[in-house]
């Protein structure tokens, strides 16, 4: 093995991670101790493996972090290939379909011919549920979400912008079990379309992973899901970076409810009390994830190490 980013007594950063199985978790202080150095010096050194693709890192909601060495040894390229998968069911739409019908007026039928269609822009997974954002074409704002605050397991409903014939709302679930499931073969939901009396959702998963695997599982869920589609897609380095290295889950969750909340647009859509009561939070706490969110993007788009920083 190369002993890369040695430290200050001959023993390289990578050397304390070949004894400890892949994904055992250091922090900078266990390594700090291990090679002889301070811990600012095996921040540094624990920076280059990670950017050189040998380790991997994630901050912790503490604030601390820590650094593992990925299956097979490298973090590069396999981790930035993921597979796409996309599911159909009618059951999922059920609920959908049933509340819109309950709130048609007298004699009005409920339209199945893809007159209306509603897709999933974003799912920002909570500790105790998730938001999703929606946008929605072919029915009134009022009746979308009239229908909407009919359904189960939805929280709170909150209208977003309307422009023509397109809605954009928020909603909040009390659980999301297909986000949770995505998460755990290390992808994400990456949206889901309303259509033709069905729902199709769209997540990806580790390049490595077995399809079946994922499939098996979703029908545990949803038990009539159909897989209509897969393929390889390569996610940019610096964006996995960004997502899985260098946020935190609340940092992660501010930043995506304040991007898909309206809260960068221009005119501002939400305020901050509305993402931070979206999110659950305090005024204080959302504005805290979030800074620390924009200044890890900015560290990574521009190189800026810690020791840098102002």
């Amino acid at each position: 093995m190369a002993r890369g980013n040695v430290g200050g007594g001959g023993r390289g950063v990578e050397d304390v991670f070949a004894g400890a199985e892949p994904g055992a978790p250091f922090s900078a202080a266990e390594v700090a101790d291990a090679i002889g150095v301070d811990e600012r010096r095996a921040r540094a050194l624990l920076r280059a493996s990670v950017d050189a693709g040998r380790l991997r890192s994630k901050a912790l909601p503490d604030g601390g972090r820590v650094w593992w060495r990925p299956l097979g040894g490298s973090a590069s390229p396999a981790d930035d290939a993921l597979v796409e998968v996309e599911y159909r069911s009618a059951s999922l739409a059920a609920p959908f379909l049933a509340a819109f019908e309950a709130i048609e007026p007298t004699g009005e039928t409920v339209p199945t011919d893809a007159e209306i269609v509603a897709t999933v822009d974003s799912v920002v997974p909570l500790r105790d549920g998730a938001l999703q954002y929606y946008t929605v074409r072919g029915v009134s704002p009022g009746r979308y979400l009239a229908a909407l605050r009919r359904i189960p397991g939805l929280s709170t409903v909150r209208l977003l912008s309307t422009d023509g014939d397109e809605v954009r709302v928020e909603v909040r679930l009390e659980a999301d079990g297909l986000a949770d499931l995505f998460r755990a073969f290390g992808g994400w939901v990456t949206g889901g379309t309303l259509l033709d009396s069905e729902i199709r959702i769209r997540g990806t998963v580790r390049g490595e992973t077995d399809v079946a695997d994922v499939t098996a599982a979703v029908r545990e869920w949803v038990p009539d899901a159909e897989l209509v589609r897969r393929r390889t897609v390569h996610t940019p380095r610096i964006a996995r970076t960004i997502l899985t290295d260098r946020l935190s889950t609340q940092q992660s969750a501010a930043l995506e409810a304040a991007y898909y909340g309206g809260y960068f647009a221009v005119p501002r859509r939400s305020t901050g009390e509305d993402i931070a009561t979206s999110l659950g939070v305090t005024r204080q706490t959302f504005n805290h994830h979030l800074r620390l969110a924009e200044l890890a993007v900015v560290r990574e788009l521009f190189g800026v190490t810690d020791d840098d920083a102002l």
